[in-house]
């Protein structure tokens, strides 16, 4: 795949990412009688919490270094 196509494909995978988790946010806050995933302690469930944060955040690096390589060719 070309620069530019993988840039497009890891901003949407990221954006998706951030929505999903806007809303699995949201949807916690509003039913706290769910509790954690999985029947996880609390320590799990940050460090699941903190995989996501930084998998998404991953993949807007990732765009950031394709969209940069994308214009410099």
């Amino acid at each position: 795949m070309q620069a530019k196509q993988c840039a497009r494909v890891f901003l949407w995978c990221a954006i998706a990412a951030l929505l999903f988790a806007v809303g699995f946010v949201w949807y916690a806050l509003h039913h706290p009688e769910c509790g954690t995933p999985f029947g996880l302690s609390l320590a799990g469930t940050w460090t699941l919490y903190g995989l996501y944060l930084a998998v998404t955040a991953a993949l807007f690096v990732l765009w950031a270094v394709f969209h940069k390589k994308s214009k410099a060719s």
